[in-house]
C-alpha cells in the first residue's frame, strides 16, 4: 500500500514543490479566496519580522497537503489560502517592478502541444473557475490571458475576483510600508526614485523565495480525494508546541501537581473569558464568596479543585502527564491523547453543570495561547531580575525558547510554579485590559472592544460572574492603533504593558490609558527593534533612555515628527502615523470634530465610528490625470492630502474629484477616516487646494507634537 511523503520545500527549492514544471491546481470542490486584509497582514508581518531578527534564517509557514496526478501537477487539498497569498505577493512585486526572484513563482515555462514553441503557464491554476485563473494571468503579464482578462466592473461585482483584486492591493501596500534605507532611493525635486541596488524590498522579496518554508504532504495516488477533503476537519488537530512545552514543564512538578495543571488549563483557553475557564477546572470554589478583583491571582484558599485530598489527585495525575510526553514524541494526535486518557486531562471539569447562565458575549483573542506564553515568561524573567534572552518570538519556537528555563538544575520546581502562577497573574491582566474581537448577542459582526466583569449572580441556585461590552473608548481605540499597526505574530507592546499591569492590578482606566500611550509614544520613536524595546520599557518602569534608545538626531519628538510628516511620501509614509492621528482625533473630538456635538446624526455616525485594519492610502485630491495637474507633485503626495483607508472603501471614491467623493463620505453611515471628515469638515464649500492641504498637514502635525512633547518629555498628559 503507498505512503505518505513528506517533503520539506522552500519556493526556491526544486524538491516537490512549484519550481521548474511543476504545478498546483486548485481542485473544483475547494472555496475561493476569502482571506481577509488582517489574515494577508498577519501572514506578512510575520515573515517580514523573522526577516528582520534574521535575514539568514528560515521562516515556516506550515503545511501543505497535496496528490500528485499522472501529469505531474500536484491537486493542493490543503493550504490553498496561503499558497494564493505568496501567489499574490509575487505578483505585488511584480506589479511593483521589484527585481526578484520570487516573482519565478508566478509562472513556468511549458511547450505548447500545437505548435512545440515554449510558452507561460500560471504555477496556480484553478479547476472549474476560468475568471479567476484568467484575472491572476493577465496580472502576470501573459498574453494568453488578455483576451480572457474580466473588466474592472465585472471585478467589482464578482466576490472571488474582488477578493483576489483586494489581497494583490492589500500586498503592495504592504510593501510599499517596508522603510527603505539610504541606498534605496533618492530625491530630487520632491520625486522619489529607487536606485538599483541594496533595496530592502528587493531583499525582503528575496528572503520570501530562499527562506520562507513549508512542508508538502503528498498522499497516495490511491486515495478517494472528494472523500479525504470532506472529513480531514473532523479528525484531530497535531499536537502543538503549547501541549509538548506542558508536558516537559510537568514532568519536573512533584507535588501539587493537579492545581498547577489546572491553572494552566484556566489560561490556555483563549477564546473564553478567564473567570470561565477558571469555574470549568475549579469548581469547588466558593463563587458567591468571591469579587472580580479576587481573580487578580492564584489563591488556593479560594479556588478548590473537586479533589480534596491533593496529594490522590497528583497520583491520578501522574500517568496522564507522562504518556502525554510520550505521545507527544511519537508523533500522535492530540484526538488519540485524549481519548486515551480524557479524564487524566480534564481535571476538575464540572460534567453535571448543565444550568450555566447564557453568556452575554463572546470573545476570541488577540493573541494566541503561545503568544501570551512568551509574553508571560519575558514579565516572568523580569520579576526575576533576569536578562531577556529570547532570541524569537515566534509560537512555532515555543520549546527552544524555554530550553534555558526548564534546564535549570537549580530550584527547577519551584521556578516553573512561580512562572504558572505569574502566567495566571498575566492572563487576568489581559481579559481584564486587552480588546477581544466579541460578537454581541445583538449584532452579526465581531467588534475589538473591552468587556467588563460583573457578578456573582445568582442564577439556578448558582452564583456566576458575567461579562459586559463596553462602549468604545479612548482605551480600547488606542490599543487598536496598536493591533492593526504591530507585527500579528508578537503584539510587543503588550510585554511592557501587561508587565505594568501585574504590578498595578488595582489600576483604575484613566491610569492605564497614560500608561498604554506612554508605551506606545515611546515604541513609535524607538530607533531599536521593538522586541527589545518593549523589554526594556519594562525593566525601566516605562522610561527608554532618548539618547541610548532613540534616533542619535531625534532630541525631542517634534525633530522626528516634523521632519517626517513634512516629506512628501505619498503611499511611502508608515501607516502607523495615519492610524495614530486617527486616535488623537478621536480623543480630541471635540476641537476637531465640532460638529458631532452639534448634529445628532453625525453624533450617531461618530459613536459608530472605530479603528479597522487600513492597509490603503488614499490621495484626497486624486492622482488620476485628468486632475493631477491641478496640484503641484509635492502637494499631492503631501500628508495633508492624504487618508488611509481599506481596500473596499478606497476603491469606492475610486479617481472622483473631491466634491464628489466629500458628497460620498457624507451619505455614508460612519465615518470611513476622522482625518477624512476633518478634511472636508475644513473646505466649507470651497475647493480643497495647496493652501488648504498645508494648512492641514500643519494642524496634523501640530497635534502630533502636542501629544507627544507636553513639558518636553514622551508622556501623555
Amino acid at each position: 500500500m503507498a505512503e505518505f511523503e513528506s517533503v520539506l520545500s522552500s519556493i526556491k527549492s526544486p524538491a516537490q514543490f512549484v519550481i521548474d514544471k511543476t504545478l498546483f491546481s486548485i481542485p473544483s470542490y475547494q472555496r475561493p479566496y476569502v482571506w481577509p486584509d488582517d489574515a494577508i497582514k498577519s501572514l506578512f508581518d510575520g515573515i517580514y519580522g523573522a526577516y528582520k531578527e534574521n535575514p539568514n534564517g528560515s521562516y515556516y509557514v506550515g503545511t501543505i497537503l497535496t496528490a500528485k496526478s499522472n501529469n505531474g501537477t500536484f491537486e493542493l487539498i490543503d493550504g490553498q489560502q496561503r499558497s494564493t497569498s505568496l501567489m499574490l505577493l509575487a505578483l505585488a512585486c511584480k506589479k511593483k517592478g521589484i527585481d526578484t526572484e520570487l516573482t519565478k513563482l508566478i509562472c513556468t515555462e511549458t511547450i505548447c502541444e500545437i505548435n512545440n514553441k515554449p510558452k507561460q503557464k500560471l504555477r496556480l491554476v484553478f479547476n472549474i473557475r476560468d475568471q479567476v485563473e484568467a484575472y491572476l494571468g493577465h496580472m502576470a503579464g501573459i498574453s494568453d490571458y488578455d483576451n480572457k482578462f474580466p473588466g474592472e466592473a465585472e471585478i467589482d461585482e464578482n466576490p472571488y475576483l474582488k477578493r483576489l483584486a483586494g489581497g494583490l492591493a492589500t500586498f503592495e501596500n504592504l510593501l510599499d510600508q517596508i522603510i527603505h534605507d539610504d541606498n534605496c532611493r533618492v530625491c530630487k525635486n520632491g520625486i522619489i526614485k529607487k536606485k538599483e541596488n541594496n533595496c530592502e524590498q528587493q531583499n525582503f522579496a528575496n528572503y520570501v523565495y530562499n527562506n520562507v518554508h513549508m512542508v508538502n504532504n503528498i498522499i497516495p495516488r490511491s486515495t478517494d480525494l472528494n472523500k479525504l477533503f470532506a472529513t480531514m476537519n473532523n479528525s484531530g488537530i497535531q499536537l502543538e508546541q503549547a501541549d509538548i512545552l506542558k508536558s516537559l514543564l510537568f514532568k519536573n512538578i512533584k507535588t501539587n501537581k493537579a492545581t498547577y495543571n489546572a491553572i494552566w488549563q484556566a489560561c490556555e483557553n483563549m477564546d473564553n473569558y478567564f473567570e470561565r475557564n477558571i469555574r470549568q477546572v475549579f469548581p469547588n470554589t466558593q463563587w458567591n464568596s468571591l469579587k472580580p478583583s479576587d481573580f487578580s491571582m492564584f489563591d488556593d484558599k479560594l479556588f478548590k479543585l473537586k479533589f480534596d485530598d491533593t496529594s490522590n489527585a497528583d497520583k491520578y495525575l501522574k500517568n496522564g502527564n507522562d504518556s502525554q510526553e510520550e505521545n507527544a514524541q511519537k508523533g500522535l494526535k492530540i484526538s488519540e491523547i485524549i481519548q486515551q486518557a480524557d479524564s487524566n486531562s480534564k481535571v476538575g471539569e464540572n460534567k453535571s453543570d448543565k444550568n450555566k447562565i447564557k453568556p452575554d458575549v463572546y470573545c476570541t483573542s488577540i493573541i494566541s495561547f503561545p503568544q501570551l506564553l512568551l509574553h508571560a515568561y519575558r514579565i516572568y524573567l523580569n520579576e526575576k531580575g533576569a536578562d531577556d534572552f529570547i532570541s524569537r518570538f515566534h509560537p512555532e519556537q515555543l520549546i527552544n525558547t524555554f530550553k534555558l528555563f526548564t534546564q535549570n538544575e537549580i530550584d527547577n520546581e519551584i521556578d516553573i510554579k512561580d512562572f504558572i502562577k505569574c502566567l495566571w497573574k498575566v492572563r487576568y491582566a489581559f481579559d481584564t485590559w486587552v480588546v477581544k474581537w466579541v460578537e454581541k448577542v445583538d449584532e452579526d459582526e465581531e467588534q475589538l472592544i473591552l468587556c467588563n466583569t460583573n457578578g456573582p449572580f445568582l442564577s439556578n441556585d448558582k452564583y456566576y460572574f458575567n461579562r459586559k461590552p463596553l462602549p468604545h473608548s479612548k482605551l480600547s481605540l488606542l490599543q487598536m492603533v496598536r493591533y492593526f499597526t504591530a507585527d500579528r505574530s508578537a503584539q510587543y507592546w503588550l510585554t511592557s504593558f501587561l508587565g505594568w499591569l501585574v504590578k498595578n492590578s488595582t489600576a483604575n482606566e484613566e491610569a492605564v490609558l497614560v500608561v498604554l500611550e506612554s508605551i506606545d509614544n515611546q515604541l513609535s520613536l524607538a530607533n531599536i527593534e521593538q522586541k527589545k524595546a518593549s523589554f526594556i520599557l519594562l525593566t525601566r518602569d516605562l522610561n527608554i533612555n532618548i539618547k541610548d534608545d532613540l534616533k542619535p538626531e531625534v532630541k525631542e519628538a517634534k525633530d522626528y515628527l516634523v521632519k517626517y510628516l513634512s516629506k512628501k511620501n505619498g503611499v511611502g509614509f508608515r501607516h502607523y502615523w495615519f492610524q495614530k492621528l486617527e486616535y488623537l482625533l478621536y480623543k480630541h473630538q471635540t476641537k476637531f470634530i465640532p460638529s458631532i456635538d452639534k448634529d445628532s446624526i453625525e453624533k450617531d455616525k461618530f459613536n459608530k465610528y472605530r479603528i479597522i485594519s487600513r492597509n490603503s492610502v488614499e490621495h484626497v485630491h486624486p492622482q488620476h490625470e485628468k486632475y493631477e495637474k491641478q496640484l503641484k507633485y509635492g502637494f499631492l503626495n503631501s500628508f495633508g492630502n492624504l487618508a488611509l483607508l481599506n481596500v473596499s472603501q478606497n476603491s469606492s471614491y475610486s479617481n472622483k474629484d473631491v466634491a464628489t467623493k466629500r458628497i460620498a463620505f457624507q451619505t455614508k453611515p460612519t465615518y470611513d477616516s476622522l482625518k477624512l471628515k476633518h478634511i472636508f469638515d475644513s473646505m466649507d464649500n470651497e475647493s480643497w487646494d495647496e493652501e488648504k492641504i498645508k494648512h492641514h498637514k500643519k494642524e496634523m502635525i501640530t497635534l502630533m507634537v502636542c501629544h507627544y512633547n507636553n513639558n518636553g518629555v514622551l508622556n501623555s498628559k
